[in-house]
This record gives structure tokens, sequence and C-alpha cells, in this order.
């Protein structure tokens, strides 16, 4: 089952305890429902597209298939340590969506006015004025290991960066 996010938005200034935003959820390619959260810490809000009787019943549907299919997937860890023993959900996995979308936005924002690089397991930024070619390689000429996120595909240095 493929969950995607649409018409996404978020403000981050009105997320305190959870991600403030509203966006259309597509499950398998179809538009199915909507959803919400104000970023006050509460569980995400989850409706059909329309208040008809047809939407509702189309919408509890869904949530039916979707909720069986979170079922389905691994347990999940938490981010403080311990073990995989958090059953997955709809909220768990929408969040996973968000952080992802928001990784890639940030990156991609970042790669525009800055070089990135994994130095030493870390990762590091640089400001430059001119050509972006020749400060790569002059990074590249001092510290020959460098990976330079900016020389990657995207998708691969979006992984490095989302797990630093």
């Amino acid at each position: 089952m493929k969950i995607e996010l649409k018409n996404f938005r978020h403000a981050e200034f009105a997320s305190e305890e959870s991600h403030c935003y509203e966006a259309t959820i597509w499950v398998d390619g179809e538009r199915s429902f909507l959803a919400r959260n104000e970023g006050q810490g509460r569980s995400d809000y989850y409706y059909p597209l329309t208040n008809s009787t047809e939407a509702h019943t189309a919408f509890n549907a869904v949530m039916e298939k979707v909720e069986a299919h979170c079922n389905s997937l691994p347990k999940y860890g938490s981010e403080f340590g311990g073990e995989d023993d958090i059953p997955m959900t709809l909220e768990i996995l929408i969040g996973d969506l968000i952080d992802s979308t928001l990784s890639r936005k940030n990156l991609k924002r970042i790669l525009k006015k800055k070089i990135v690089t994994l130095e030493h397991d870390e990762v590091w930024t640089y400001k430059y004025s001119g050509s972006e070619r020749i400060v790569i390689d002059k990074i590249k000429e001092k510290s020959p290991n460098v990976t330079i996120l900016n020389d990657l595909p995207f998708d691969d240095a979006l992984e490095i960066f989302s797990n630093q």
C-alpha cells in the first residue's frame, strides 16, 4: 500500500509538541482523506474529503484498510532507544512522511546556497562565493576522503543528511 502526502502545509511557528500541518492523504494513487494536527501534542485528526454520506462510507473503508496495513508493518522503535516494540500506527506513518518531506525541503534549500560535506561522520556546511566547483575542488584537495553531498544524487545525499 502506498500512502502519500499531497497539498501539504506545515506551520513551523505553531509546531510546539507535534507538527502543525494540513495535508490530503492519497492511498494507492487515490485522493482518500484529509489529515491535520494543531501542533500542540494532540493526536492527528482524519476526516473525509466532503461531508456526504458516500464520502463518510468511503472514508471508513479506507481507514480500515490503512489500519490493517499499519498493523502489518514492523513495530516501531522509540527515538529514545530500547526495543522496537511500538505498534505502527497511521499517526506514526504520517509523522515519518512529514519528517521526510521536511528533510527533503531543508536539504534542497541548503544545497542551493552551501556546500555540504560528510567529514568524520559529521555533516558540515560551507558558505561560498563565486564558483561552487572551485570550492568543492579545494575541499577535495585538502581532504580527499570527504564526501561532498552536492556531488551525489539527491536521494543518496538525503539519506546521508537524514542519518546524521
